[in-house]
């Protein structure tokens, strides 16, 4: 009878230790939670939110985040500037919208790439795509245009695997950040571009 009872408390604690273990694996948490204290893919926990809609012109040094923004990931802590991507969390920096977004849009943003950024990066929303160049070497406008959207859930950067860290090639800075982009403007306008502008 003792016999019993010990193996019985002991399937009862493999049971916990399985669970408790399973826990730990593969926890069940937010995805900003997630980005933050798991993937370490971003910087920003629970940023404040300030109103702004999506077409109003957004400047990224701001603290915080508008409303439409739910959080972002794949970007360095804010500066005085706006925001860096940084290859360090991945090649894909994004904002992740509050509601998710339908129809045609125009992507406005001011951007200045690093150095190690020469030719090309990839803008997203939801599941469409667009390759923009780089344009110059200092800060630039570049527009986007995405047709017939349908819950697109976030805007992505994605830049080149393997960007260089700045200390490689700036060995007088320590910076071991990996920059793609500066971001420093945004908009989401509804409808098209306008090639006059």
């Amino acid at each position: 009878m003792k016999n019993g009872l010990q193996w019985v408390l002991i399937a009862c604690l493999g049971v916990i230790y399985l669970f408790a273990s399973l826990a730990v694996l593969h926890p069940k948490v937010s995805e900003v939670y997630r980005a933050h204290y798991i993937d370490r893919t971003s910087v920003d926990w629970d940023p404040p939110h300030y109103r702004a809609a999506p077409e109003e012109e957004i400047a990224l040094s701001r603290p915080g985040l508008p409303e439409w923004i739910a959080w972002s990931y794949g970007f360095s802590a804010l500066e005085t500037r706006g925001l860096w991507t940084d290859g360090n969390f991945g090649n894909v920096a994004a904002f992740v919208f509050a509601q998710p977004l339908d129809g045609a849009f125009c992507v406005e943003f001011t951007a200045e790439p690093a150095r190690p950024l020469r030719d090309s990066f990839t803008v997203m929303l939801g599941a469409q795509s667009e390759i923009v160049q780089v344009r110059s070497r200092d800060t630039a406008e570049y527009k986007a245009q995405f047709n017939d959207v349908k819950g697109a859930s976030q805007l992505q950067f994605v830049l080149p695997k393997g960007l260089a860290r700045v200390h490689d090639y700036d060995p007088s800075n320590g910076d071991a950040r990996r920059l793609g982009l500066l971001l420093r403007l945004l908009k989401i306008r509804s409808g098209s571009c306008n090639p006059a502008q």
